[in-house]
């Protein structure tokens, strides 16, 4: 159970998913939890949602749109029960950052007798332009001897986020050398087309073609095969990454895919261009074949 301010109160600006009946905005409830004891908020992880999994309370789901306030009991330090209504579901995340992992949340007013446990946690927030980390360093110079363990916000959200990004970069790089090497490969496959079809070359430039017909015709099939796997890779990497939305989206509904068309457009255009590029030189060979030594190779 977490214990809130009216400071806090009339600061904080978490959103909610799911808000009870009567109230229009995040802010409305806040204002209500601050102004009326008696009222709470739970976090997500206490109701169910469309992965299946179960909540302790069943009178509202995460999907909800709305639903209408409910009771619950909390136990005060002397034991003794005491009803609220709850009003608001938290988003499905740590709602207070640093780490703070309760499940209802509610005003100070409410329960107006209980003591401040030894574990409290202050969130400070810097005024515009301050820096956060000379205040970080000022608070917990000025408290240490009141054991404040200060940690910043950004800092901390970063920490978390620096496995999952380090991966995600992997996997980025793990894209950028397939696609690298998968266009210095169609330079090798050109290159040996050029030494398997040298008669043909040769019979073509018999025939009258001429080296810029020829040159055209090797990029022209090179960039059949660069377009054709261009538009398929592409097109695997949207279902996958719808996909993965759905997925996601059963926990956290506002989700949307996003399609970044302008660098995905970029990216493709950029693969051709450096196909182009690797295929020249094989298709520049070929031109240059004449038909009497083409027909003498075997």
């Amino acid at each position: 159970m977490g214990l809130l301010d009216d400071v806090y109160l009339a600061g904080t600006r978490f959103p909610f998913q799911v808000r009870a009946a009567g109230y229009g905005s995040d802010a409305q409830v806040w204002a209500a939890l601050r102004t009326h004891p008696g009222l709470a908020v739970i976090s997500g992880e206490m109701v169910a949602d469309k992965t299946g999994d179960s909540g302790a309370i069943s009178e509202v789901t995460y999907a909800d749109r709305t639903f209408a306030p409910f009771q619950i009991g909390l136990r005060d330090q002397s034991g003794k029960v005491i009803p609220v209504t709850v009003i608001g579901v938290l988003k499905n995340r740590n709602a207070f950052g640093l780490g703070l992992d309760f499940s209802v949340y509610t005003s100070r007013r409410t329960l107006p007798t209980a003591q401040v446990p030894a574990d409290t946690v202050y969130l400070f927030r810097a005024a515009p332009g301050q820096n956060v980390h000379a205040m970080a360093l000022a608070l917990g110079s000025v408290f240490l001897n009141n054991g404040l363990d200060m940690t910043e916000a950004q800092h901390f959200y970063d920490s978390e986020r620096a496995t999952q990004t380090g991966f995600e970069n992997m996997l980025a790089a793990f894209m950028a050398l397939g696609l690298v090497v998968g266009i210095a490969a169609l330079g090798v496959v050109a290159f040996r087309s050029v030494v398997e079809r040298r008669q043909q070359i040769g019979m073509m430039r018999a025939l009258g073609f001429q080296r810029g017909m020829i040159r055209a015709g090797f990029l022209l099939e090179s960039s059949f095969i660069t377009i054709l796997g261009t538009l398929t890779g592409v097109a695997l990497g949207l279902v996958l990454s719808w996909n993965l939305v759905a997925y996601f989206a059963k926990t956290e509904p506002q989700l949307t895919l996003t399609i970044p068309w302008a660098e995905l457009a970029l990216i493709a255009l950029g693969a051709y261009l450096a196909s182009l590029l690797t295929t020249y030189l094989p298709a520049r060979q070929a031109s240059r074949v004449f038909p009497a030594e083409a027909l003498r190779y075997e």
